[in-house]
């Protein structure tokens, strides 16, 4: 075997050691070195060695499988069923307020049992369910709404009795015209509201003359006023032109504008 450690520069830095050694051993005769490569090729496969056998043994990542989500029970008669089958079946609902939109949906549908349906729903135990299915006949000029709606309007629900004065617009039944008056007085805001503008749909002294009463007072909601005028407007009747043109209110000057467009548009529309 050879030394080769005579043979580095003494002048060259520590660290240039090793690459002088290696540089000046490669000019040697390979057949002066063989035991000197055969140790370096057994130093580089035991160096090799652990690495190998590290990627060998490196867990492999798997993917983790996509989490499925849960399946909803869905009743069989609701599954495949037609849209009209859907809302009968909410319609039987133990909630109020389901029963009550699938009342809505039914009178805006195009089911030809519609007016079954509807009729269905005026015997609920809900008057508010009870009150959407009579608007909805009402809508289909069913005189059958009527005295759903008439009880609804003596209820203590607000809410159905704002479903009914609706109704009883749309049904124009004039038996209604002496209510609707009567709630005018109402003391919730919004009956005394809807009442105003379901009277545009009916005709008469009594009538037109609630209304421009309603308009005229200074202690109502001015918002309520302003129903009352364009209702008034709705009707046509010009003998209330004087009225209106009358009508006077130093609380809302805008108002007071309003009801002199309104004698101003019912002058120049001709009589029907």
């Amino acid at each position: 075997m050879i030394i080769i450690s005579t043979l580095v520069d003494a002048r060259a830095p520590a660290g240039l050691s090793f690459a002088v050694s290696f540089k000046k051993m490669m000019v040697l005769k390979l057949e002066k070195i063989p035991a000197a490569a055969a140790l370096f090729l057994c130093a580089l496969a035991l160096f090799a060695l652990p690495v190998k056998s590290l990627a060998a043994k490196k867990p492999a990542v798997k993917t983790p499988a996509a989490v499925a989500a849960p399946a909803v029970a869905v009743p069989a008669a609701v599954k495949q069923a037609p849209v009209f089958a859907v809302i009968e079946f909410d319609a039987k609902d133990a909630d109020p307020e389901k029963r009550a939109q699938a009342a809505v949906q039914i009178a805006g549908g195009k089911d030809p049992e519609k007016r079954v349906r509807l009729k269905e729903l005026l015997a609920d135990k809900d008057a508010r369910v009870q009150a959407v299915a009579a608007r909805g006949l009402a809508q289909e000029g069913d005189a059958a709404a009527y005295p759903a709606l008439s009880e609804a309007l003596d209820g203590a629900d607000d809410n159905a009795r704002l479903h009914a004065l609706e109704g009883m617009g749309l049904l124009k039944d004039n038996r209604a015209a002496g209510r609707l008056i009567a709630l005018l007085g109402h003391a919730n805001i919004d009956t005394r509201w809807k009442a105003a503008e379901a009277l545009a749909n009916f005709r008469g002294r009594n009538v037109v003359d609630a209304l421009l009463a309603k308009a005229a007072d200074e202690a109502e909601d001015v918002n309520i006023r302003q129903a009352a005028v364009q209702a008034l407007v709705k009707i046509g009747d010009k003998k209330v032109v004087g009225g209106l043109k009358a009508l006077k209110s130093p609380k809302a000057p805008a108002l007071e504008r309003a009801a002199q467009r309104a004698a101003a548009i019912l002058e120049a529309r001709k009589q029907p």
